[in-house]
């Protein structure tokens, strides 16, 4: 029966003293992390804020001392308290310490977890702000092109003219609902793509040889909007000479489990500037910001012929 109290005892003093530890490191901890750095470091009052925390390391020390003298010697009064000797006191103090000193390590982490977090948010925000002005700008272009077919061809009151304004409104429509959105499925792009290779074939006085292939086509996959786009008007720009047929472009839109790739060939006519003009350089830099280093886009050119291949990763719905 004696064995069981004395158990009991034991196992009620040992929780006190846990409890007790456990109360005022976290006060410590807490008393740092949420007031002190906040209050007085931060704020710069460097002198104040040490004569402050050692004030509390102290008041933390004594309250302590006293709660285990209470709790531990005055109510479990089977164990003999040893707790105001000098080793003790040193013993709680240390231990104070270095849960102050823990307080501090942690306000240093969460700031600077929060400041990297910060830095994140702010680099997504500038790289969404440069992608929608790259984007923005393939847009004046091509509208600047088409509104230039449209005035040809009303010029020269030609019956093709109703049909292009038509094909204007569905893109002007894609401009509006799709272009602004991160991603887009892969078949609308390639839809746009096609309403604007009939609107530059119609200004074409010459039958010219432009393919399409599209091979393993799936709807769930997605690209951001006018994506494609540059390596189209890349081909009509310096590959379709508009005075004679000889001009041909062959475009391949391949899809694979992991990848879509486009391959476009075209012919290169003589009097075309640099092939690789403004507009590659902004597709390399949205590419180089949606896909970091896991796409790949290889150009190659001679004096009569221009290819580009382009590989991107899949994205697909979520």
């Amino acid at each position: 029966m004696l064995y069981s109290i004395q158990k009991w005892e034991d196992w009620m003093y040992g929780l006190a003293r846990a409890s007790i530890y456990t109360f005022f490191y976290i006060l410590a901890v807490y008393t740092q992390s949420n007031w002190l750095l906040t209050v007085y470091f931060r704020r710069g009052v460097y002198t104040r804020y040490i004569i402050v925390s050692l004030l509390i390391l102290i008041l933390l020390v004594t309250l302590r001392m006293f709660t285990e003298y209470w709790v531990l010697h005055l109510n479990l009064t089977y164990h003999q308290f040893y707790g105001f000797n000098l080793s003790h006191w040193a013993f709680v103090f240390v231990t104070q310490f270095l849960a102050s000193l823990f307080g501090i390590l942690l306000r240093i982490a969460m700031n600077y977890t929060w400041l990297l977090q910060t830095q994140e948010k702010i680099r997504t925000q500038q790289l969404m702000a440069e992608m929608n002005l790259l984007k923005s700008q393939v847009q004046p272009h091509f509208l600047f092109n088409t509104l230039n077919n449209i005035y040809y061809l009303a010029h020269s009151k030609s019956e093709k003219t109703t049909i292009m304004i038509a094909k204007l409104s569905d893109m002007m429509r894609y401009f509006l609902e799709e272009a602004p959105k991160e991603k887009v499925p892969l078949s609308v792009e390639v839809e746009f793509i096609k309403d604007y290779i009939e609107l530059e074939k119609i200004r074409i006085p010459y039958p010219v040889q432009i393919e399409l292939c599209l091979d393993g086509l799936k709807e769930e996959v997605l690209v951001s909007p006018m994506l494609l786009m540059p390596l189209v008007e890349n081909v009509f720009k310096h590959g379709i000479d508009k005075t004679q047929s000889k001009s041909w472009a062959k475009m391949k839109l391949h899809t694979e489990t992991n990848y879509v790739r486009f391959e476009v060939t075209n012919s290169l006519w003589p009097q075309s500037s640099n092939p690789k003009g403004l507009g590659l350089k902004n597709l390399k830099k949205r590419l180089e910001m949606i896909y970091n280093e896991t796409y790949t886009l290889t150009i190659q050119s001679d004096t009569s012929q221009f290819t580009a291949i382009l590989q991107i990763p899949l994205l697909n719905f979520q």
